[in-house]
């Protein structure tokens, strides 16, 4: 028998059977060991805790049942390795500072699932190494020695894949911040709570899906991933916090479910890369710098449930066009088109009230959002990137329901979506139909003249070129070096 590695003791009256002495009994723990076992590989060594009772008479412990096992020891030094949920019959309940702390050879590691499991936040101190961990279990934190934040991965920088097993249900704050290679997240259904700043600074991660149980996306959560493209917000969440996706600049495109309300402060401040929001009816503000720097923004659609916008909340959107604006004036401060183009025009309808206009008629620079307001024609579609005429969608739909807007943003039988379709002058029901460079021919001494079709005097193009197919950008206008071509279309 050992001395206890912790204890809960409590007075306790109890009930004597006939003919046995009066004395007194303490609830506690007593671990009794120590015991090996040596399991794919490594030998632990451990404690059994039970609990019972202490008498205060002779100072016995009565064992009542097998509550827990202590791990104190494992070898030899760990390289891969899945720790048992149970030892002894018993499920485990603490794992030592040092059974890994500082070990560099350590590459994978799988904690057990243990309803009892607490962890040293130094446990994996110095485990530079460590590139895939397997999470089997929500545990509890011990031995803080007064840190005021999460460090129990902090020195796992190699750390490229996490995977949390079914059970789990809550992801810590600051959890994996600043770890720069964290690649690949797996998520059950059980986590219902991701603190904040958990992913803040894991500029790796490309990819993460959201479990349907999650009901808050709490402050800067995905700060500084600069490699996310893409995310899900299931319809389970309620809220999204300040700052969530800030500086996600590779994020693509991003749909806000009708559960969330309010887009706070600056939660898609400089995703430079986003083009395509999708705000459901349901969300009725939009705060501060929320897309501040979407230079990649070209058009976005403001559901009706929107009545009101903070400072700069578009500012800096260098390739904002349009906004649709779905219903009533909102409340809005003059600035929040800062630095956007001249030509940004903003789209109501005629039934919409509170606008600065009357009667409704096109105008120049508008009061409320010192762009053009127009209210366009009826008969075009305004959830695309680009009104699509009705008559037109008619023509080459002559059967359609009257859907014009899943119509227009449909793909056609050539596979190009149908509103593109109308931008480059094809015909959508042709699957021949494409807009095609058919000639390019190289002049003496650098330079191209390039042939496509269609090509309408309604459109504007613009040639873009590559000096050699491994460039990551294409730039315009095309110089003598240009080898490789492509022309842009629009309206």
């Amino acid at each position: 028998m050992r001395k206890l590695l912790f204890s809960v003791l409590v007075t306790a009256a109890v009930c004597l059977p006939c003919g046995m002495k009066g004395y007194a009994l303490e609830l506690g723990y007593e671990d009794i060991g120590p015991y090996t076992a040596t399991i794919n590989g490594y030998t632990y060594e451990y404690y059994l805790i039970y609990e019972g009772y202490w008498d205060d008479y002779d100072w016995n412990f009565i064992p009542v049942r097998l509550y827990a096992a202590n791990i104190v020891g494992i070898s030899p030094t760990p390289t891969v390795i899945s720790i048992p949920s149970t030892l002894g019959g018993a499920p485990i309940r603490f794992i030592p500072i040092n059974a890994f702390q500082d070990n560099k050879q350590l590459t994978s590691l799988t904690l057990p699932a243990s309803p009892y499991l607490m962890l040293p936040e130094t446990t994996l101190r110095g485990c530079s190494s460590l590139t895939d961990l397997t999470i089997s279990s929500d545990f509890s934190l011990g031995f803080n020695y007064g840190f005021d934040e999460f460090i129990l991965f902090k020195d796992c920088t190699a750390l490229e894949n996490v995977t949390f097993l079914n059970g789990v249900t809550t992801i810590w704050n600051k959890a994996f911040e600043g770890l720069y290679n964290l690649k690949s997240v797996t998520i059950p259904s059980s986590v219902t709570s991701i603190g904040f700043k958990v992913f803040t600074g894991c500029w790796s991660l490309e990819s993460i899906a959201l479990p349907s149980g999650v009901t808050k996306i709490e402050d800067y959560t995905f700060d500084g991933c600069s490699a996310l493209t893409s995310i899900n917000i299931p319809s389970s969440v309620t809220s999204i916090g300040v700052g969530a996706f800030n500086d996600c600049r590779r994020l693509a495109s991003v749909t806000i479910p009708s559960s969330i309300k309010a887009i706070a402060a600056r939660t898609f401040f400089g995703c430079s890369g986003l083009k395509s929001v999708t705000l459901s009816e349901g969300v009725t503000s939009i705060g501060m710098e929320a897309f501040y720097g979407c230079g990649g923004l070209t058009s976005i659609v403001i559901p009706s449930s929107v009545t009101s916008f903070g400072n700069y909340a578009f500012e800096n959107c260098t390739g904002l066009q349009s906004v649709y604006m779905q219903g009533n004036a909102p409340s809005a401060p003059v600035n929040i088109y800062n630095g956007t183009p001249t030509t940004l025009t903003t789209y109501i309808t005629r039934l919409a009230t509170g606008w600065p206009i009357d009667p409704y008629v096109h105008l120049g620079p508008g009061i409320w959002c010192n762009r053009t307001i127009v209210i366009p024609d009826t008969g075009y579609t305004v959830t695309t990137e680009v009104p699509v005429p009705h008559p037109w969608l008619d023509e080459a739909y002559p059967s359609n329901t009257g859907n014009y807007e899943a119509l227009a943003t449909g793909l056609g039988l050539n596979g190009i979506p149908v509103w593109q379709s109308y931008v480059a002058g094809l015909v959508p029901t042709d699957t021949a139909s494409k807009f095609l460079i058919t000639n390019v021919v190289v002049k003496n001494g650098g330079g191209a003249k390039l042939d496509w079709t269609p090509h309408r005097s309604d459109r504007t193009y613009k040639v873009w070129g590559k000096t050699n197919l491994t460039d990551k950008t294409w730039h315009t206008p095309t110089n003598d070096a240009t080898r490789f071509f492509k022309v842009s279309v629009d309206m």
